[in-house]
């Protein structure tokens, strides 16, 4: 995703804000923070959608794969033991 001037903006003006009410703040937690916020409400319903495809899943019987199966697998490309 490109960085716009109006990104900077909004993001200039949520540091503002922010800095304003809790001086305790570096840069580094400011853009946590404001990625955090703007983030959850661009992927909202793309997290909506997700979860109901999921519920939709299981209500026709789809029951994935048992964790255990999952968990050796998972150890196994990672490395753990």
């Amino acid at each position: 995703m490109t960085t716009s001037i109006e990104d900077v903006e909004k993001f200039s003006e949520f540091a503002r804000a922010k800095l304003a009410s809790c001086a305790d703040l570096n840069l580094v937690d400011l853009a946590a923070q404001f990625q955090f916020e703007h983030d959850s409400e661009s992927h909202f319903a793309e997290d909506v959608a997700a979860v109901q495809e999921a519920l939709t899943a299981m209500d026709n019987g789809e029951t994935g794969r048992p964790m255990s199966e999952f968990d050796a697998e998972f150890r196994k490309r990672n490395g753990i033991k």
